[in-house]
């Protein structure tokens, strides 16, 4: 399913649906916080939706953000549901989600480039419409192992700037992007000295 397909209304039907299924489904008993902010952001895109019938431009760009936000709350509630699944289909479709069918698109790259703040690196990956980036980093002169790996805060972009390294020192970067019916592998990682 592509949330950029589907109406407004449609939208709001498929989050009630989720919230329905996840409510008590013995599979999660113990639902994560973004659980009762994305309750909350169905009853909020709806209302923005009802005065934008009546509005003007100003509801409809309040409107647009508070969809916005119910997207990003639905791909976090999708990856918790993903990641406690483990995979299990049966388990994944209990919730409402759907199971993304497999990619033949080619891999993607990550690209990192020196900032031109010191301490700061540019990460450019592939844009993909409706994608959230998380993205990973390492600091050490080896290639790091699974356990090795920081989060660097989640973002909607797939070109911004890393602030707060050490200058002289070699950092590894990867990126995963996560969408409502799944997620991408972690790239490649790619690593530079920073400056």
């Amino acid at each position: 399913m592509r949330w950029d397909r589907l109406t407004i209304a449609e939208r709001i039907i498929f989050c009630r649906s989720v919230k329905e299924k996840l409510t008590g489904n013995p599979h999660f008993p113990h639902l994560i916080p973004v659980f009762a902010a994305f309750i909350l952001a169905i009853d909020e895109l709806e209302i923005a939706q009802a005065h934008t019938l009546q509005g003007g431009i100003h509801d409809t760009a309040f409107r647009n953000l508070k969809d916005a936000n119910l997207y990003k709350l639905t791909c976090l509630l999708a990856a918790y549901v993903f990641a406690e699944s483990k995979g299990d289909h049966e388990m994944i479709i209990s919730t409402g989600f759907d199971v993304a069918k497999p990619s033949i698109r080619r891999p993607y790259q990550l690209a990192v480039s020196p900032g031109k703040l010191s301490g700061s690196v540019v990460l450019t990956s592939e844009s993909k419409n409706g994608a959230l980036h998380f993205w990973q980093y390492y600091e050490g002169a080896n290639t790091p192992d699974e356990n090795d790996w920081v989060d660097y805060p989640e973002t909607s972009k797939a070109r911004f700037i890393m602030t707060g390294l050490e200058t002289g020192k070699k950092y590894w970067f990867r990126e995963m992007k996560l969408f409502i019916n799944g997620r991408t592998n972690w790239t490649d990682p790619v690593c530079t000295f920073v400056g």
